[in-house]
């Protein structure tokens, strides 16, 4: 059957995909193998890169799990899971990225049906916060970070020498501090957001507007940061949207 999400690793030409409950990896658009790591659907599939352990793929599915694979271990069709996280207890998650780099801390954010943002570090995976989203009539269904100079220098740094760990947790640390302003992209049933970093929980650093009435069915974002894409659900529609964010 139809096969959803997929997300591409752009700096290795790596990708992969989910059918809503499996999670597929291929290295060099070679099939590498698949694992049943949720038993309801997956609502994100994404690929991060941190100082400490290199490419990460994960998967978060509305079961409440965040599965972690191990991409190094992982050989042909044996796609190995490193942990297993079960993260919420009540609330279903709903969409996931990786925050920008405001802290030494690396965090994965996530985003859930009772209107929480909530932070988890991305290494042991437990919560260190929560605030409130946007309220803006439907659920957040999706989130896009928006690139900024400071986060495209820090991925640079992390495939030119991913092994001298420490001197690229200085590098980030430091070049977030000259650059606060992340920016993040999200929609909703019909609605294209705006989310302002850092998040406080103030409704004033959100906003949103109708992107497609009958439905968005997903977004993205242009590798310079100036234009968001928005593709609609039954009129077919795919708009490019300008940003301004100084």
């Amino acid at each position: 059957h139809l096969t959803i999400p997929c997300e591409m690793c752009i700096r290795d030409s790596s990708s992969s995909s989910s059918d809503n409950e499996t999670a597929i990896a291929t290295e060099l658009y070679t099939f590498l193998g698949r694992y049943r790591a949720h038993y309801k659907e997956i609502a994100t599939l994404m690929f991060a890169a941190d100082a400490i352990e290199g490419k990460r793929l994960l998967s978060l599915g509305k079961d409440r799990y965040l599965t972690e694979y191990d991409l190094e271990k992982s050989n042909y069709d044996e796609l190995v899971v490193r942990e297993r996280t079960r993260i919420e207890q009540y609330a279903v998650p709903l969409a996931m990225i990786s925050h920008p780099a405001t802290s030494k801390e690396n965090f994965l954010l996530t985003v859930n049906d009772q209107w929480k943002y909530k932070m988890y570090n991305g290494q042991t995976k437990r919560c260190r916060k929560t605030l409130l989203g946007p309220t803006f009539g439907s659920y957040l269904k999706k989130l896009v970070m928006i690139p900024s100079p400071s986060i495209e220098s820090h991925d640079a740094a992390v495939d030119a020498d991913a092994a001298d760990a420490e001197n690229l947790e200085q590098q980030k640390s430091s070049s977030s501090l000259q650059n606060k302003n992340h920016y993040m992209a999200y929609i909703t049933e019909d609605k294209l957001g705006l989310q302002k970093f850092p998040l406080t929980g103030n409704p004033f650093d959100s906003i949103a507007i109708f992107a497609h009435p009958d439905g968005v069915a997903n977004l993205a974002v242009s590798f310079d940061g100036k234009h968001l894409f928005t593709a609609g659900g039954e009129n077919s529609n795919l708009f490019m949207w300008k940003t301004s964010l100084e």
